[in-house]
């Protein structure tokens, strides 16, 4: 059976047999450290976790050494393809990841290991893992974050005195496999960055090795599903300005509606990692929420303004009849009269006789306003007037075109009162107001937290 075997294979055979080989010492035990050189090839990386701060990663960690204890004579090669079968044999580096959540080998069809070793004691280990690593990240800029995190490797038994780690020098230390195998779903690798150093350990030093991968998040997702969602609500909030006041239910349906579909939408990020800090989707969200509410309690305003404003214009109306009589029978008295009156919110000193008009005065006809009883009678400011009795032939038309501009003074202040209504004019003001404010905050937002991640 051995007559099958290369003498290169009976050679390395003899060579980890348990009587020629320790494999609980490392090569040249009593010698220098052994020196390690490493590289990591990604296979693929992702998906990329927020809410528990780790992502998963899947590498072939490729490790070389030298062994001589492992060294034959080469008659017909110098490299042996040897397999994984016999990694249990051998001395091989114990290296981890530190910042490992959870990992695994794979082994499907076999186990996915590659062992060589070179004719002079060279031996190279090849093996898949996917493993989980934690990174603690800032996500004040998120869903415009970049995040910086690193996979660290080292020795768990050897420390510097024993096991030397350093990035290979014949291979690239790391590097993706296929950029098209990496996920961006959600983050795009823009460089990764091999470092290297020693960490101090109360038992000792041990060289680590690590690989910083700089990760920008994709912000389109959240444009298409949170932004643009969010800013359409908020711009339906104000279609109610544009709304009737007096149509009640238009407006608070539409108040309500929005208000409630933005505090849904806001519910829908409550997976995110809880941080006790504002996170740019926070500040967006709630801005969003504040000008929603702002629009609903904006009717709430309206609706009071309006109350006052019916009510004094019923108190108008009642006054305005009673100032309508009074002016009319002011101007068709024809007795001698002495006498006070109040009445219009003003007051009226009527002094006639069968021949003259004089010091008639009627002020504030309706809430200060000085135009209602103008034309009828003149009766708007003080005023001294001294004439001849009218003519019994004119008193007629003169009482009909009183009341005519009586009944038109009326409506012409009840119609310039609820042309400047404070109701109306809130809303008014609003339908430019709101959306110039919001345009100001999204220009801020983007400065802040956007402008950066492009």
């Amino acid at each position: 059976m051995n007559a099958s075997l290369s003498p290169e294979i009976i050679q390395f055979r003899k060579n980890i047999d348990p009587s020629n080989y320790d494999l609980s010492q490392r090569p040249d035990v009593d010698g220098p450290p052994v020196v390690i050189d490493v590289d990591i090839l990604m296979v693929s990386l992702g998906p990329i976790y927020s809410n528990t701060m780790q992502f998963s990663i899947a590498v072939f960690l490729r490790q070389e050494w030298n062994d001589a204890r492992l060294a034959f004579n080469k008659s017909q090669k110098d490299w042996l393809d040897v397999g994984e079968t016999y990694v249990p044999k051998i001395w091989v580096p114990d290296l981890y990841f530190i910042n490992s959540r959870d990992s695994r080998l794979h082994d499907i069809t076999t186990p996915n290991i590659y062992l060589g070793v070179g004719s002079n004691g060279h031996v190279f280990l090849s093996q898949r893992i996917t493993t989980t690593i934690g990174c603690q990240m800032n996500l004040t800029k998120f869903p415009h974050d970049q995040q910086n995190c690193e996979v660290m490797l080292e020795s768990y038994d050897y420390g510097i005195e024993n096991v030397q780690l350093q990035w290979s020098k014949e291979r690239k230390p790391t590097q993706p496999i296929d950029e098209k195998t990496l996920d961006w779903t959600e983050f795009h690798l823009e460089a990764w960055h091999p470092v290297n150093y020693t960490f101090e350990y109360e038992t000792g030093s041990f060289a680590r090795l690590g690989v910083i991968l700089q990760l920008q998040r994709a912000g389109k997702y959240y444009m298409i599903q949170i932004y643009a969602p969010s800013a359409l609500i908020c711009g339906l909030s104000w279609a109610g300005f544009w709304v009737d006041h007096r149509a009640i239910p238009a407006r608070i349906s539409v108040g309500l509606l929005t208000v409630l579909t933005i505090i849904t939408q806001r519910n829908l990020l409550i997976d995110l990692s809880k941080v006790p800090y504002f996170k740019a989707i926070d500040v967006w969200m709630i801005f969003n929420l504040l000008f929603v509410f702002a629009a609903y309690l904006q009717y709430a305003v309206v609706v009071t303004y309006a109350a006052k404003r019916d009510k004094k214009l019923n108190n108008i109306k009642k006054k305005l009849i009673g100032c309508e009589c009074e002016c009319k029978h002011c101007n068709g008295q024809r007795e001698i009269i002495t006498e006070t009156q109040k009445n219009c919110n003003g007051e009226r000193d009527v002094r006639t006789d069968a021949h003259t008009i004089s010091n008639l005065k009627l002020e504030k006809c309706s809430f200060q306003d000085t135009t209602l009883c103008e034309s009828a009678a003149k009766c708007s400011v003080k005023f001294d007037v001294s004439k001849k009795v009218i003519e019994s032939s004119n008193e007629k038309n003169e009482k009909k075109s009183l009341k005519t501009s009586v009944k038109r003074s009326i409506e012409h202040s009840i119609n310039t009162y609820k042309k400047y209504d404070t109701a109306d004019r809130i809303d008014f003001y609003c339908r430019f107001i709101f959306p110039l404010v919001y345009c100001i905050f999204c220009c801020v937002f983007w400065v802040e937290y956007v402008e950066d991640s492009l």
